[in-house]
């Protein structure tokens, strides 16, 4: 009977701890989700290329959208968010990512909800940009990117209507490099973006074949 109290006491007294390391490890993992996003965007702002093209949604759209490939939707929604926070360098861009949901190991959902807010140096800000971040084993991966700020949304539908391969048009088993003459003083921002664009599409194009 003593003994039994033991193991009851012992369990008991061991209990709390083991809460607390779980309630730990599950915040740390948490964490690491919301530290992808950072790193992710990090990334954009060195002007590096993501390893993966992540997809995008818009929840507040009126109008039908373009069919675009992954690729031209997160170019469009980077030059979206230039246009937006009127900047002509994407380095200067200031945001602040924050846990909307959370994982659980108990949960039937595998996903964490990242909310960013972007802010320019104009003191110009954006919110209700949320990242999908989905649990993979042992790892995460962003998802999806889902966009309900009015303004950018709007600005984004104003790009679809550009032509993304003004410059080189790019197919599984193709390259076509079409003709332009370029004056450096006329180039507005938008149109160096697309030229850098085109560019890289090129270059990955070279790569790959």
């Amino acid at each position: 009977m003593k003994s039994r109290s033991k193991l009851l006491l012992k369990f008991f007294g061991l209990l709390p701890i083991v809460t607390i390391l779980v309630i730990v490890s599950v915040m740390g993992e948490n964490h690491r989700a919301k530290e992808l996003v950072e790193g992710y965007l990090e990334s954009v702002k060195a002007g590096s290329v993501a390893e993966k093209c992540i997809t995008l949604s818009f929840s507040n759209s009126t109008k039908a959208k373009r069919k675009l490939s992954c690729e031209d939707q997160n170019f469009l929604f980077l030059l979206a968010l230039m246009k937006a926070l009127e900047l002509k360098d994407f380095s200067s861009i200031e945001y602040v990512a924050d846990l909307k949901k959370y994982w659980t190991p108990f949960s039937s959902k595998d996903y964490v909800s990242v909310e960013v807010s972007f802010e320019s140096q104009g003191e110009i800000s954006l919110s209700n940009i949320e990242f999908s971040v989905k649990r993979e084993g042992l790892s995460w991966r962003i998802e999806n990117i889902e966009v309900s700020d009015r303004k950018l949304l709007s600005v984004y539908e104003e790009f679809e209507t550009l032509d993304l391969h003004k410059y080189v048009e790019v197919s599984a088993n193709s390259l076509e490099l079409k003709s332009a003459q370029l004056q450096n003083d006329s180039l507005s921002y938008v149109e160096k973006m697309l030229i850098k664009y085109n560019l890289q599409r090129l270059n990955q194009y070279l790569q790959d074949n």
